[in-house]
């Protein structure tokens, strides 16, 4: 297994950038307010995880990213991509930035290193991820994801190595995305209230448009 689908199962695990919108919309680039938020510090990484709409986001920087500035990255990419959300997004793929000189597509990447990579149900989440899709796709639930949707970046020369690991989620309503972002927290991979998890989160104000502290709107 390589670096990156190692990475990418433990962050596949762990991890989802974004909600898709429903009835939410806005220019591209004007800041807009998120539905709801979370930040973690994992001691050496930031997680963001936030929805709106129909949409769950979640971005994790890895492997440095344990001071102001990552935790301004993380809200700042994610914040970029609900930005472009407007009430005729069909294709969540559309969201995903463009990779640019600071963060380009991850060249070690199989799945997404010449764009997104999707996946429509369990079976083909399993294989992107090279293991258990959960709790991405819970057979549990009585709802499940339509569509995931997945990239990581990497910072050249970087060191130690960095990368940004995005997922969005479209879900059926904007109801069953609120629902994934809080039963994430079941999960010892996202969440010390887990047995077994070690990550504290910090609930953001929904209705900031710029969540979880960030003092000004920007974009990646």
């Amino acid at each position: 297994m390589t670096r990156l689908r190692c990475l990418s199962l433990c962050a596949c695990l762990g991890l989802l950038l974004t909600t898709m919108a429903c009835g939410s919309g806005g220019g591209s680039g004007v800041a807009k307010p998120w539905d709801q938020a979370r930040l973690a510090n994992t001691g050496t990484d930031w997680w963001i995880n936030a929805t709106k709409g129909a949409f769950f986001f979640s971005v994790l920087l890895a492997n440095s990213y344990a001071d102001t500035a990552g935790r301004a990255s993380a809200i700042s990419f994610t914040e970029s991509v609900i930005n472009k959300l407007t009430p005729s997004t069909t294709d969540p793929t559309s969201l995903m930035p463009a990779p640019t000189p600071d963060w380009p597509y991850d060249p070690n990447s199989t799945y997404s290193v010449n764009g997104p990579a999707v996946a429509h149900n369990n079976a083909e989440a399993t294989d992107l991820v090279d293991g258990a899709a959960d709790p991405l796709f819970d057979s549990t639930r009585s709802y499940q994801p339509v569509l995931l949707v997945w990239e990581v970046y990497d910072k050249p020369n970087s060191s130690p190595y960095e990368t940004m690991n995005v997922k969005i989620l479209q879900m059926a309503s904007q109801a069953n995305a609120g629902q994934i972002y809080n039963d994430l927290l079941t999960w010892p991979q996202y969440s010390d209230q887990a047995a077994g998890g070690n990550i504290p989160w910090s609930q953001c104000t929904g209705a900031d448009p710029n969540p979880c502290g960030l003092p000004s709107p920007s974009s990646h």
